[in-house]
């Protein structure tokens, strides 16, 4: 551990980016496992094969493409393993961030929602409940992303740097659905929420205050078993494959509205949301910790 000691963050002592060790399990699981993966595959080919097909469709904007999204989201989650289908729902208790109580209702269309990424679950539940247009930060300003890119994100953690940046007010202004911003910018191992990048919140502020009425919520992912899987892996298969070889990957997903008064308080309602710590490193601290871990050979093995 200390030779990343300057990859963790100090307020928490948390590595954000070390594989996390596999929760022990029984040598039933273990067996069961193999029949778990060969069991969901038909129906992990089904939804690749009409998601295919129907591409031309979902590219149009219209009731009948969302509805037919949120129907294959359904299918994804089923075929991943997720057990139930856990739309996102408000805090059970009175919420405070920082000593002050949170009123919220659900997000609807054109209202932006910022969120923490720390697997491929909660955003297909955000599909199957809102089908939102996902967004994520970049150097340059916002990137629109396609569930093919977030998979990417989310296995290998790596920020998308290639990807063509938005007009993200008239994104907003125009969409007919929640706007999902990905706020930390890369995922990490879960096990915190990372630190807000700069030009998400600079974006947000500055879309609000254009366009008024426009609602914020905090909403946060809370991380789920077999959370190894997440942010430390270099290929997407293998992301894929844990996923639909584990027992059961529900994530319940907790949302709030918020006031954009600095980015820190967002990000803490996040976290409050998804029951983890705030965390002040960041994702551009990725390749920081990539050149110490392949040098100690851990991206071989």
């Amino acid at each position: 551990m200390e030779k990343y000691r300057s990859t963790a963050d100090p307020s928490t002592g948390i590595h954000p980016y070390l594989p996390q060790a596999p929760p022990p399990t029984s040598i039933s699981v273990k067996i069961l496992r193999p029949f778990l993966f060969l069991l969901r595959l038909p129906f992990f080919v089904l939804a690749v094969v009409l998601s295919i097909l129907f591409t031309p469709l979902l590219l149009v904007p219209c009731f009948l493409s969302r509805a037919l999204i949120r129907l294959l989201a359904r299918l994804f989650l089923f075929s991943l393993g997720a057990t139930r289908f856990s739309p996102p729902t408000l805090p059970k208790s009175r919420l405070r961030v920082r000593g002050k109580p949170v009123v919220s209702r659900p997000p609807s269309a054109g209202e932006l929602v910022i969120a923490n990424l720390n697997g491929a679950i909660g955003p297909l539940q955000l599909v199957a409940a809102y089908s939102p247009i996902f967004v994520v930060p970049t150097d340059g300003g916002i990137a629109l992303v396609s569930f093919r890119n977030l998979t990417s994100l989310i296995a290998t953690g790596r920020p998308l740097s290639d990807l063509p940046n938005v007009d993200f007010e008239a994104l907003v202004a125009n969409a007919r659905t929640p706007v999902v911003m990905f706020a930390e910018g890369g995922s990490s191992n879960g096990r915190g929420v990372l630190r807000f990048a700069p030009r998400a919140f600079s974006a947000v502020l500055e879309v609000a205050t254009k366009l008024e009425g426009r609602r914020i919520f905090a909403l946060g992912l809370a991380p789920r078993r077999g959370q190894e899987y997440c942010g430390v892996l270099p290929s997407v298969s293998r992301y894929v494959i844990g996923l639909m070889s584990e027992i059961a990957t529900d994530v319940p997903a907790t949302y709030v509205q918020v006031t954009l008064k600095e980015i820190s308080t967002v990000q803490a309602a996040v976290a409050k949301c998804a029951g983890l710590p705030v965390m002040a490193v960041g994702a551009d601290r990725r390749e920081h910790f990539e050149t110490h871990w392949k040098e100690a050979g851990g991206m071989d093995r």
